[in-house]
């Protein structure tokens, strides 16, 4: 029996939470890997023996990895995502506490709870996953897992940190005017409808990637080599009649809602310093409480420096990863250089669960503000004797509305 499987039927748009479930190379890596195993089943395999007279050139000594090292690498990555997941799950589930609290509310901690749980879906739904994978005998011909995948994880994944590099911008675009118009900023259109901006962008994301859950759909067959039912994925009625549509929202997802907003982040943020440094230059003489804003000042340059580059480092490799597989065709699954696709992938993945770690410790390490509520949120005190109440440290952050519309 001969199935016709569309192997590219899950591309780039599809490589999100399902990243790190398996790191077995002999196996699949991800859900999209993983359905279309079957095909695999009843089909010849593309020959990637090497030719052993010709001289490798430099790109293929780059790209050429074997299954061993493709093994190796993604054991260790693995690793290092297990503990990440330890570290990111409470760190985030404490930033959110933190900003709820009197003392940090404002516009900016709506930004910042929204992204908050944003990561926390992200993380949660890689964590199912994987127990999922360790759980099931066989993943590969469990639909459950094969659904829960590709509906919910993949999905999710895609929409989640989509979105979050937008709210990121919103983030970074109302700090900038705070610094350059701190008199205007309670009639900012951010710092009176953050929820409802916030809400609106994730409902949109969810909205445009529909076609994902739309394109495809999974269909039971029997192998013709084992003769066991297996699970593909298929195109849908709906696609075939109209793919032209899928396909636009599909090519148009990343450039809108990661390259431009990646740029717009850098531009904003860099702006934003340069506002904050030249707002201390020319207030230097005439502001009452000099130290106090010039500390506050200081403290959220080093805030923006230090939340920027981290998080615009450990979203690039994905991005230039997306990139470098539209543009380099053998740089793809059961391609040439299929083994460093997937450590290249799964290194771009890890490196996002990463980001989602270290927030915390940047607010923790950075704003006193943050740690003075923490502090007192959990009831920890750094020197003996040095007791403060919720009350005592919202009376001595929230000096003026303006202050508070301007804390990260």
């Amino acid at each position: 029996m001969n199935v016709t499987v569309m192997s590219a039927l899950l591309s780039t748009n599809t490589t999100s939470l399902s990243d790190g479930y398996t790191h077995n190379a002999s196996q699949p890596s991800t859900i999209d890997d993983v359905v279309t195993l079957s095909s695999l089943m009843t089909s010849t395999p593309t020959s990637q023996q090497p030719q052993e007279e010709e001289e490798l050139s430099l790109t293929e000594r780059l790209l050429l990895l074997s299954a061993e090292e493709r093994a190796r690498a993604e054991d260790i990555l693995l690793v290092i995502r297990y503990v990440i997941f330890v570290i990111s799950l409470p760190a985030t589930l404490v930033n959110v506490a933190v900003f709820l609290q009197p003392a940090l509310r404002s516009a900016t901690s709506v930004f910042v709870i929204s992204l908050s749980l944003a990561q926390l879906v992200y993380i949660l739904t890689n964590v199912v996953g994987r127990v999922m994978y360790a759980a099931i005998e066989n993943p590969s011909t469990s639909k459950a897992y094969l659904i829960y995948g590709v509906y919910v994880s993949s999905y999710l994944g895609i929409v989640v940190r989509r979105a979050n590099y937008l709210v990121m911008c919103y983030l970074s675009l109302e700090r900038l005017y705070a610094v350059l118009r701190p008199l205007h900023i309670k009639q900012f259109l951010l710092t009176r409808f953050p929820l409802t901006v916030t809400a609106i962008t994730y409902f949109v994301a969810a909205v445009w990637h529909v076609y994902m859950l739309a394109k495809s759909s999974i269909r039971e067959v029997r192998s013709s080599r084992t003769g066991k039912m297996v699970y593909i994925f298929v195109y849908t009625d709906i696609y075939k009649k109209n793919p032209e549509i899928a396909d636009g929202f599909a090519a148009a997802a990343p450039v809108l809602m990661t390259y431009i907003p990646l740029l717009v982040l850098m531009a904003l943020n860099v702006t934003t310093v340069w506002a904050l440094r030249r707002h201390n230059t020319n207030h230097m003489q005439s502001t009452a409480n000099e130290d106090l804003r010039r500390q506050r000042e200081r403290q959220m340059t080093r805030t923006i420096l230090a939340t920027t580059v981290i998080y615009i480092i450990l979203s690039l490799p994905y991005a230039f990863h997306n990139i470098f597989k539209a543009v380099f065709t053998e740089f793809d699954k059961r391609q040439k250089y299929e083994n460093m696709y997937y450590v290249s992938r799964s290194v771009a993945f890890t490196l996002t669960l990463l980001s989602c770690a270290l927030d915390f410790f940047c607010f923790l390490l950075l704003s006193s503000n943050f740690r003075n509520t923490f502090f007192a949120l959990f009831r920890l005190r750094r020197a003996k004797g040095g007791k403060q109440s919720m009350a005592e440290v919202s009376g001595s952050m929230v000096t003026s509305r303006s202050e508070v519309d301007t804390k990260y």
